[in-house]
């Protein structure tokens, strides 16, 4: 081997060391791993109070937990799994003339 194929050739041996496929390998996903499925991101409407939404979703114990950006009336909401899955909840919480935008809580990890 001449010295620039050797070179592409270690290089190419350490990266592929360097990838973690245990969790490919597993079939989960790490994006999937990073919801919290019983928190929810939400941007109400202009002027739309929490306690509104909260009223709209009383079967499923709908609660917020604090404000996130009051400026942008972005709150963080929690519910009771039990009584809807939470996809369900999700697409429910979307289809709301309450809301703007809604998404699962991720948690967050430090690289």
């Amino acid at each position: 081997m001449s010295s620039p194929y050797l070179f592409v050739f270690v290089l190419l041996i350490t990266l592929l060391g360097a990838c973690d496929t245990s969790r490919q390998a597993s079939g989960d996903d790490p994006a999937e791993d990073a919801l919290i499925k019983d928190h929810f991101i939400v941007k109400l409407a202009p002027e739309v109070k929490p306690e509104a939404l909260e009223a709209s979703f009383s079967k499923q114990d709908l609660s917020h937990q604090k404000v996130i950006v009051r400026s942008m009336n972005l709150w963080l909401f929690t519910y009771d799994t039990q009584k809807m899955k939470p996809e369900k909840m999700l697409a429910k919480l979307k289809a709301s003339e309450l809301v703007l935008e809604a998404q699962f809580d991720k948690k967050l990890s430090t690289r």
